[in-house]
């Protein structure tokens, strides 16, 4: 609130506006508030990527909410940097091109100037030092209807990756329904597009394939039914398809009673080439509908500069590993 008074600071956040005491008490000191009425826009869906930047330079994107919850209730996963303006400017473009669908009159499709025009993208990623490691880098985004020219689809995106991955794809997410989930009562519509892609992988190329997902208070009975389809064809034709539930402890009568945590909120992947860090659960209605961002990285690791540099996708490896042979997870 007091950067508000000396820096120009403006949030793109989910519409319509509403009271808001946190929100309100910024724009009284000084930020610019934009509402992006996703539902409104296109009949469903919500803003919920997740991003900063600051002053051209450093930036985040991850799961987290800007909601104390998140930050001391809530397990989450993002990734921060410094230090790069050619990755924070942008970022910057795709948090412009939010707040831009967010000006009122808004039409599709949408006419974009070439301010919001992405420069890098899988065919063209920037070409950074991640840590001492050289690594292709790029950030794609959805909806489509919101996405500038130039921009990676996020789901198409995720959808390379794991195309691509030759021994290992690890999946850390909170929720994993094969389905476009309706909000208005209507029947909720098949969607395989990820659990096929991942069913795939394992069974025609030997692929390793483990889902890490959460189970909390507010999972939804069809998760494990999901799951299942996929578990099935574990062992068949030699595919290795394995799914756990990941369960943060409630250990006092305090945490029990605050609403919307304890949970496993994390959205990435890790394959043996690349990483991918999100902000969208996986099922249809996110992807063609929810205001999300994906980070992207595939570092090379045959030129590590020296022995204390160590590629974020070992990292990000390392971290899943960690989660998945943890006393915190039951396997299906």
């Amino acid at each position: 609130m007091e950067k508000s008074k000396e820096v120009n600071v403006t949030i793109v956040t989910s519409g319509p506006q509403t009271a808001d005491n946190d929100l309100d008490q910024l724009i009284a000191a000084g930020a610019k508030v934009k509402y992006l009425d996703v539902a409104k826009l296109l009949s469903t869906g919500v803003q919920h990527a997740k991003l900063w930047t600051v002053d051209n330079q450093h930036g985040y994107l991850g799961s987290a909410n800007m909601d104390w919850r998140s930050l001391t209730q809530v397990k989450e996963l993002g990734v921060f940097f410094k230090d790069c303006p050619r990755l924070a400017t942008d970022l910057s473009k795709i948090i412009g091109a939010f707040g831009h669908v967010a000006e009122p009159g808004i039409m599709f499709p949408i006419n974009w100037t070439s301010e919001f025009t992405a420069i890098y993208n899988r065919t063209n990623p920037m070409k950074l030092l991640l840590n001492g490691v050289p690594a292709n880098v790029y950030i794609s985004m959805s909806p489509p209807a919101f996405r500038p020219p130039g921009r990676e689809d996020d789901l198409e995106a995720i959808l390379h990756i794991i195309d691509s991955a030759q021994s290992f794809v690890y999946v850390a997410v909170m929720d994993f329904q094969a389905a476009v989930k309706s909000y208005s009562g209507k029947p909720d519509a098949y969607w395989p597009d990820l659990s096929n892609a991942l069913i795939k992988a394992s069974f025609e190329r030997g692929v390793e394939v483990r889902i890490l997902v959460s189970h909390w208070a507010h999972t939804s009975p069809k998760l494990r039914h999901f799951m299942k389809a996929i578990r099935t064809l574990h062992g068949v034709n030699g595919a290795s398809l394995r799914i756990r539930f990941f369960v943060v402890p409630v250990e006092t009568p305090e945490q029990r009673a605050i609403p919307f945590s304890r949970v496993n909120h994390n959205k990435y992947m890790v394959t043996d080439k690349t990483l991918y860090v999100g902000t969208s659960n996986w099922s249809g209605d996110y992807f063609k509908f929810a205001g999300g961002a994906g980070f992207v990285v595939e570092c090379d690791e045959d030129h590590i500069s020296s022995k204390s540099a160590k590629c974020l996708r070992k990292e990000l490896e390392e971290v899943f590993l960690r989660d998945w042979n943890s006393v915190y997870t039951d396997e299906l």
